[in-house]
């Protein structure tokens, strides 16, 4: 079962960090929310590669660095 490690705005966007668990390759990815469909629902894109500015920002937002 996946867990999300963080959420949060970051440059505008809403990230995620996600661990898929044990087995699973890669393990660790960064999903980026897609525009609502017409439905109303949004789902989650994995965002790979993962710019620099955007994974800096992320860190940042995370908390991992200041």
């Amino acid at each position: 079962m996946a867990t999300v490690i963080f959420s949060g705005a970051v440059l505008s966007q809403t990230l995620r960090v996600v661990d898929s668990g044990s087995g699973s390759v890669p393990r660790i990815t960064v999903e980026i929310r897609e525009s609502p469909d017409a439905m109303g629902g949004a789902g989650w894109a994995k965002l790979d590669p993962i710019p620099t500015p955007t994974l800096e920002a992320l860190l940042i937002a995370a908390h991992v660095i200041t």
